[in-house]
């Protein structure tokens, strides 16, 4: 079993980093390591976001204070060791960078080699973050997170089911299903998200499912079989959607591949078969030569 140790544990960013630091903290206790603060700790490992500038710096600034601990193992999970490396060397030199979406090389590192990733203690909470996949088909022209999480990775969907089961039974009423596109969950497997949702939807208990952002690009080549996922009794009616931009020039530059039409095209079809429902969207500001 190896020796127990004090383990403090930081995510921050997406609901996919947070889902993957949850798993993460599930996989320590089964294993008979604690979580504690940062005080209590022997060891931490940090979930990372370099989404933006400014979360960026916030990262280095905490991992600048993490390392004058002098921790046993500082761990620096998610996304920034992949998008900036040398900057995390400069202010934590003895930190131990593990690359986004393989957290298990941090439980080896903590003693916990031969823990089945899939076998958690309960974790309680009325929401679970339930990761399906990590990386995408983007080529956004602005986008660091893709250079971190890299190509499209979905988890079988019995290994989802298993995990959604977990948090259920830990008293999860939402479910929060997320990857960096949704729409295109399975592709490299075989499997698609309307057959993932349609398992998840027989698993017994008194819960809902929102399914987290989708791509316009994907989701129009999917449009059919995503909306009719959306019908399931268990799903909200709740569209997470990035347009990005308004105009089509900005569009193409920014790598997106979809246009205001195509854009328009999913939000109506959504809003004329779910009339009860709700849009979300991300919009840039001040992308390079946009006008006044």
């Amino acid at each position: 079993m190896g020796f127990t140790m004090k383990v403090l544990v930081e995510a921050y960013g997406c609901s996919l980093n947070r889902g993957e630091a949850s798993e993460f903290e599930d996989a320590l206790e089964e294993r008979g390591h604690v979580l504690v603060s940062e005080e209590e700790a022997d060891a931490c490992a940090i979930f990372t976001c370099g989404v933006i500038e400014t979360t960026e710096r916030h990262m280095l600034k905490r991992l600048r204070s993490l390392a004058g601990r002098e921790y046993s193992a500082l761990l620096v999970c998610g996304c920034l060791g992949d998008i900036s490396i040398e900057k995390v060397e400069e202010v934590a030199p003895s930190a131990i960078v593990i690359k986004a979406g393989e957290h298990k090389r941090g439980l080896e590192l903590l003693n916990a080699e031969n823990l089945d990733m899939s076998a958690h203690r309960i974790r309680r909470g009325a929401v679970g973050i339930l990761p399906i996949a990590s990386g995408c088909h983007g080529r956004c022209t602005y986008c660091v997170t893709r250079r971190a999480r890299g190509e499209l990775r979905s988890r079988e969907i019995e290994v989802v089911k298993s995990r959604a089961k977990q948090l259920i039974k830990g008293g999860a009423v939402e479910l929060q299903v997320c990857a960096q596109d949704t729409a295109i969950y399975g592709q490299d497997i075989g499997v698609d998200l309307f057959g993932l949702i349609s398992e998840l939807g027989n698993i017994s208990g008194g819960f809902m499912m929102r399914v987290g952002m989708m791509n316009p690009r994907s989701l129009n080549k999917h449009l059919d079989m995503i909306m009719d996922m959306f019908e399931h009794d268990r799903v909200f009616k709740f569209l997470h959607l990035p347009v990005q931009s308004g105009s089509d020039r900005l569009l193409e530059l920014m790598g997106r591949g979809h246009t205001i039409d195509d854009f328009l095209k999913v939000v109506n079809e959504f809003r004329s078969r779910f009339g009860e429902s709700m849009l979300s969207t991300d919009i840039i500001v001040g992308f390079p030569t946009e006008t006044e």
